[in-house]
């Protein structure tokens, strides 16, 4: 006899849950504010400038999501 479960990925993404956030109106532009918290679990250390790669992620199925990547001091691309 066939189980009627379906079989589940052993693994599942693991999702850590920031809250909303608002975006803000500066001029034309919208910014939205990321926690400090977040960047610094992707390796972001607080010194010096921070830049970040920005990108848009369109998957066949139709999900959208912004994937932002932090830009650590002195690493190269």
């Amino acid at each position: 006899m066939k189980s009627s479960r379906t079989k589940q990925s052993k693994s599942e993404p693991n999702v850590l849950e920031l809250g909303s956030r608002s975006l803000n109106k500066q001029h034309t532009n919208r910014t939205l504010v990321i926690p400090k918290t977040a960047l610094l679990i992707c390796g972001y250390r607080g010194n010096g400038k921070m830049t970040a790669d920005v990108k848009l992620i369109i998957n066949p199925n139709g999900e959208k999501f912004i994937k932002i990547t932090p830009i650590i001091s002195g690493e190269k691309k």
